[in-house]
């Protein structure tokens, strides 16, 4: 609890600093209402706790002191969410909120927010003054009651079915502010036990503020990036993150494997350079292919690598995790092959249900691949030179497809062995010429931008959604 006792806090509109202090075995200090909505701005004191819910009971108890408080203050004390920590109450909060009309005192209640915008307060509560006195207090939740005590005096808050249905999640105990409009209090909290397993957090802390010794890269891809590349990156607007699932596959005698990974690698660039905020994750290589053992599908071929579906999704909910953990508001699932999409279109729905209420959504973007996935459209404007049937082909396992090539040929024209097939006389597919390969090249530009260009659109109606 005493982690990150000197912790800075800004208020939005005048910045003054605000150090919580404390004595030994206490927490707290001098706290002001918030006057920001920006989830980004909330100031709170609070223990990293696992992420909790309402699905089982709730218990915390301590003591409390009131130093001193002025006209219209107030803070919370609770279970709440550092992603969603401004509000009256905020949204995934359940505890103790401490005020009230100052010719009384300030009552001591129990109060709420759901995951979705539903508050809950009680009324009135036990007093507690500002004359620095040590008060015993406790806080209970079960089967949707809340009852708050101070030195035995309880009082209990009902929630409804709705606030049940929406649910919240918690992920630090502590003092948070309360919303704008208001005064400073001065109190301390001690003796603190609560439900939650604290988080373990790191013993040699890290300066992020930490500035740069060089300028910053200018690649769209994580991975060719450093942190404080990233840092700044989102810092400066980015916070759409791509992440793009493509496959280690057979794709033929002539494709290599990582056909999907590859066609990946040029499609996403040109995603997040049309939509102008954005970067890419690195792409997510290994996905359900078929069984392992014995072999299906595709695993029947050397070389293909197969991820179960239960795994694939796993992999996937950390990856979007860990940048909703660096602040990402916008994580985009696109995939390349169609095996990849039912999991990807699940998890999508599994986490936007789970992080319910904070500012943090995952879009999954069918059109990627199921509109025009081989580009026919844009076939026809191409007026390709048609190739004659080649005996030799006849009866293999091609699995690739004109558009696929012409994209990988931007990459690296063996990835599709063109100086091999040109000297064999194979250089076709899909019953097209694929010589000369600089015309293949300038097609697959073509297919890059166009299919960008689908997607683009795609990606900005589902943040327009998400956004009204």
């Amino acid at each position: 609890v005493g982690v990150g006792n000197r912790q800075t806090f800004f208020d939005e509109a005048v910045r003054p600093q605000h150090h919580l202090g404390f004595r030994n075995g206490e927490v707290g200090g001098l706290v002001w209402r918030n006057e920001s909505s920006r989830p980004e701005n909330a100031a709170f004191y609070a223990c990293p706790i696992d992420t909790m819910d309402l699905g089982a009971p709730l218990a915390a108890s301590g003591r409390i002191r009131l130093a001193a408080a002025a006209a219209d203050s107030a803070v919370l004390l609770g279970w709440f969410n550092a992603h969603t920590a401004v509000g009256a109450p905020p949204n995934n909060f359940l505890g103790i909120l401490v005020e009230g009309p100052s010719r009384a005192g300030h009552y001591f209640r129990p109060a709420f927010g759901s995951s979705a915008d539903h508050p809950a307060v009680r009324g009135t509560g036990p007093i507690i003054r500002a004359d620095g006195e040590l008060r015993h207090w406790t806080l209970r939740y079960a089967d949707g009651m809340i009852t708050a005590s101070l030195d035995g005096e309880a009082v209990e808050l009902q929630l409804d079915e709705r606030h049940l249905a929406d649910g919240a999640r918690f992920n630090r105990f502590g003092f948070v502010t309360w919303a704008r409009g208001g005064h400073f209090l001065e109190i301390y909290a001690s003796e603190l036990n609560f439900s939650g397993q604290p988080a373990v957090l790191p013993s040699d802390p890290v300066d992020l503020d930490e500035a740069r010794l060089v300028p910053a890269g200018k690649s769209l891809f994580l991975e060719e990036l450093t942190w404080m590349d990233v840092r700044d990156a989102i810092a400066g607007g980015k916070t759409t993150v791509i992440v793009a699932t493509g496959g280690i596959e057979q794709n033929g005698p002539f494709v290599a494997l990582g056909k999907h990974n590859y066609v990946l690698q040029a499609t996403t660039a040109a995603i997040a350079e049309q939509l102008g905020n954005a970067l890419v994750a690195p792409i997510v290589k290994y996905v359900p292919e078929g069984r392992i053992e014995p072999p299906d599908h595709h695993m029947r071929y050397p070389g293909t690598i197969s991820l179960r579906p239960e795994t694939f999704r796993a992999v996937l909910k950390d990856i979007c995790a860990s940048l909703k953990q660096h602040g990402f508001r916008d994580l985009v699932l696109i995939g390349d092959s169609g095996d990849n999409q039912a999991g990807m279109e699940q998890v999508a729905h599994e986490l936007n249900h789970q992080w319910r209420g904070e500012p943090v959504r995952v879009h999954y973007i069918a059109d990627y691949y199921e509109e025009d996935n081989r580009g026919r459209k844009l076939l026809g404007d191409l007026k390709l030179e048609p190739a004659p049937e080649n005996p030799r082909l006849a009866g293999r396992t091609i699995h690739s497809a004109y558009r696929y090539e012409a994209i990988m040929s931007t990459i690296d024209p063996d990835l599709i062995r063109a100086a091999s097939r040109l000297q064999a006389g194979l250089f076709q597919v899909d019953g097209y010429q694929l010589a000369p390969l600089e015309r293949t090249v300038a097609h697959g530009r073509r297919f890059i931008d166009y299919h960008a260009g689908i997607t683009v659109r795609a990606i900005e109606k589902a943040l327009a959604a998400a956004r009204p």
